[in-house]
């Protein structure tokens, strides 16, 4: 079995686990068109959070919300820009994280 396949197979094994699909539907709108949209079937979805000094109430960590996905579940590679549909929210593509073999992270932000 090669390392594509492998990895592959893990990826798929992983997004089956804590697939956001369960939960709501995951949509990639291509070009930001609503009407040339696509379903994700399996993505791993983690909210943003914020942490606040209790004593201040100042930003002291601060995350994005993400998106784990197979890259051939996609209808093309993902850019920054492009839009992406979860839980009834919009996010627009900060960044794309690439593992170099078959998944990637996107870094979300609300549209």
């Amino acid at each position: 079995m090669s390392w594509q396949a492998m990895a592959d197979r893990a990826a798929r094994a992983i997004l089956r686990t804590f697939d956001e699909n369960a939960v709501s539907d995951v949509w990639y709108l291509v070009d930001g068109n609503a009407a040339d949209s696509h379903r994700i079937e399996q993505a791993v979805f983690d909210c943003a959070y914020i942490v606040q000094d209790p004593q201040t109430g100042a930003v002291v960590s601060s995350t994005n919300p993400t998106l784990g996905v197979r890259l051939q579940d996609l209808p093309r590679l993902p850019l920054p820009a492009d839009q992406i549909q979860v839980r009834g929210t919009l996010y627009t593509i900060d960044d794309v994280i690439q593992d170099g073999v078959t998944a990637a992270v996107l870094i979300l932000r609300e549209a």
